[in-house]
């Protein structure tokens, strides 16, 4: 199987959750299967990062991406922006018309069984009209933890903001796994590649 595997970063450094995650999937199944890894890299990854994505895909390709640094004027001024939008600010960020190139001429380029998008960000760089299956591969429900951070936000202007984040994130989830053949693929993605 030929699969397109989007995430918006590298895996190396292997240091949380769902990195090790991905990694130790990508990893079987590359033994199996053929995997392009398309993802976000910014100047901050390490040539280790690169270099040592041939653990676990058998191409990578890349998008340069500038993340805003928090907590700085331009951060702020993003989040108030934001406000207009109907994207959640934390997928909304990883918009990057060039990732959305990306996928496509990839897609052009070779033949793909699947595509799968790694977490709910990618998402938003997915073409909108697509002839292979993509398999929305979730790690966490993005909506109930905004969610929470809504409902233990003390302070009135973080708690107004959280409240219309979760409305958003929770409107955009619902809509990416309606678009996506398979949403939810958490506990089944490895089973349906190796079987």
């Amino acid at each position: 199987m030929k699969i397109l595997w989007l995430k918006s970063d590298l895996l190396h450094p292997i240091d949380r959750g769902g990195k090790i995650r991905t990694y130790q999937m990508l990893r079987h199944l590359k033994e199996l299967h053929e995997i392009t890894y398309l993802a976000l890299t910014t100047s901050d990854d390490s040539r280790e990062a690169f270099d040592n994505a041939a653990e676990y895909c058998s191409k990578l390709v890349t998008v340069p991406w500038r993340e805003t640094q928090k907590f700085t004027l331009k951060f702020y001024g993003d989040l108030a922006i934001n406000l207009t939008s109907h994207l959640p600010y934390a997928v909304q960020k990883y918009q990057s018309e060039a990732m959305h190139r990306a996928i496509q001429d990839e897609l052009s380029r070779a033949r793909y069984d699947v595509i799968v998008c790694d977490f709910l960000v990618p998402s938003i760089n997915l073409p909108k009209d697509l002839n292979i299956p993509v398999v929305l591969f979730q790690h966490n429900v993005e909506s109930m933890i905004w969610h929470r951070h809504y409902e233990t936000a003390k302070n009135g202007v973080k708690k107004a903001y959280f409240y219309g984040q979760w409305r958003k994130i929770l409107r955009y989830e619902r809509a990416e796994c309606r678009r996506v053949n398979r949403p939810n693929a958490r506990y089944n993605i490895a089973r349906d590649f190796f079987s």
